[in-house]
């Protein structure tokens, strides 16, 4: 979904929270019917490794997209969270670059240690989101209207 006003008034925090909330609320409900899939599947075969790609995506996805990082899902929740309990939407995104630097040095952690234990694409994946969340932390990145 695509936001054309990312500080829309005329939507209440709720439903920005709720919109957000869509896409890895989908991704949830379909993981049991994929894991389903997969016990009902032949060991090695075309069909079990497609229950097992639709099984961890739909895991993966929602794991990742509830970060708070603004243009993912978590980012939004976070933020109109926020503005729901009193903050105005800029010191709500404030409070979420904030967020994102101590986000951003977990997960540089994370892919650190993913890295030495020879895990290369968990390390990759990790520093690629501490990347960006230290990027929205330091200014570099920034949602525009």
């Amino acid at each position: 979904m695509v936001y054309y006003e990312i500080n829309d008034e005329t939507v209440t925090p709720r439903e920005h929270i709720l919109r957000a909330l869509g896409g890895p609320l989908f991704n949830l409900f379909v993981s049991p019917i994929a894991l389903l899939f997969k016990r009902l599947t032949s060991p090695k075969s075309v069909a079990r490794d497609i229950a097992s790609a639709a099984l961890g995506m739909n895991l993966f996805i929602p794991a990742v997209g509830l970060l708070p990082i603004p243009g993912i899902d978590g980012g939004p929740i976070l933020k109109w969270s926020l503005v729901a309990r009193g903050r105005t939407p800029e010191a709500a995104d404030m409070a979420v670059r904030k967020v994102d630097g101590m986000l951003g040095i977990a997960l540089a952690l994370a892919g650190a240690f993913s890295f030495k234990k020879r895990r290369w694409l968990l390390g990759g994946l990790f520093m690629e989101f501490a990347i960006l969340a230290l990027s929205i932390a330091l200014g570099i990145l920034k949602e525009h209207e």
